[in-house]
């Protein structure tokens, strides 16, 4: 932050109101006359923030001996593990540095042994290699080890409001809320189904994408081929770090035919849909079908991808612009 600006007083307080000294960590205060008086017609918010006559600004900060401020997190978002004070900010900016990370958010999440447990949801660039074992033996070489996520969930996206601003706290319920209904399967998974993809994701887009290849999961244990791949088995629930390139052909399984018009649709109707197994997976892809006419369409159909132009790509199924008879 710097230092106070003329007629502006500055101070880190305690959860008391205690005035703290250099280079410990508390509340960033401010108190002048360029300070809000209160929140209107509110008075219990401004109760709250305004104590003293100093504004409590929910920035966790310090002072260091030279009198410059430094902020450090938000109070709401500090974590508070086995009794240590841990702030997300700090942690992320160091997963910034990464450079195959594009953004990330750390949170805590509820655990019974130290109270809340860090966690860090990562987006690695569509081109990076990077797994959660590369980012813990990074995280080990640049922080202390109370400090450390022990969660790391590589996603494809990150919640965020209107004006993009991620949402840490749906971050938390979905994944504390997913976490414990997944965890009544014999205790043998701790993985939530909201993140069930995670990297495996990226690698599928990224095959689409650059490579115009399909890529699946193997379970290590029964040998079942997702796709899009997973990063565990949806019948063995044992975690899936095998990928293996797919034919881009396939049997065409089921399929439906659209004739009314609605919002959203890729296409003017008619256009048929179909549940497409590919050469060797165990699993569906559900994709457009052309090149062909309505009336020839059939269970059975041997069907093969057609890709978009690499400049049209975007990094998404529909990289895959539709499945022809073969």
């Amino acid at each position: 932050i710097g230092i106070p600006i003329d007629g502006q007083e500055m101070s880190i307080q305690d959860e008391d109101g205690k005035l703290l000294g250099d280079g410990e960590i508390g509340e960033i205060c401010i108190k002048g006359p360029n300070v809000m008086q209160g929140y209107w017609n509110n008075p219990s918010a401004t109760e709250e923030s305004i104590r003293d006559g100093w504004l409590h600004t929910g920035d966790q900060g310090y002072r260091d001996q030279d009198g410059y401020y430094f902020i450090v997190g938000r109070k709401k978002e500090m974590i508070i593990r086995g009794g240590e004070n841990i702030y997300p900010k700090e942690i992320e900016e160091v997963l910034h540095e990464h450079e195959d990370i594009q953004d990330c958010a750390v949170v805590g999440i509820p655990d019974k042994k130290y109270g809340e447990e860090v966690a860090a949801f990562i987006i690695v660039k569509p081109a990076a290699s990077t797994g959660e074992k590369e980012i813990k033996s990074y995280l080990r070489q640049k922080m202390a080890d109370f400090k450390r996520p022990r969660i790391i969930e590589l996603v494809n996206d990150l919640p965020r409001t209107a004006t993009g601003k991620i949402q840490k706290n749906k971050i938390i319920e979905e994944y504390a809320g997913n976490l414990k209904l997944i965890n009544k399967v014999d205790g043998r998974v701790n993985i939530p189904y909201h993140w069930v993809y995670g990297k495996a994701l990226s690698k599928f887009y990224t095959g689409l994408k650059y490579e115009e290849k399909i890529y699946g999961s193997v379970c290590p244990s029964c040998s079942r081929v997702q796709v899009p791949p997973k990063i565990y088995c949806g019948l063995c629930f044992v975690e899936c770090t095998e990928y293996i390139e797919l034919p881009r052909r396939g049997i065409l399984e089921s399929f439906t035919t659209v004739h009314l018009e609605f919002p959203g649709q890729p296409k003017k109707p008619p256009y048929s849909y179909g549940y497409i197994k590919l050469d060797g997976s165990h699993t569906h892809l559900y994709h457009l079908i052309e090149e062909i006419e309505e009336e020839d369409i059939s269970v059975g159909l041997r069907v093969e991808a057609v890709w978009k132009d690499p400049e049209e790509r975007t990094g998404t199924l529909y990289d895959i612009k539709y499945f022809r008879p073969v």
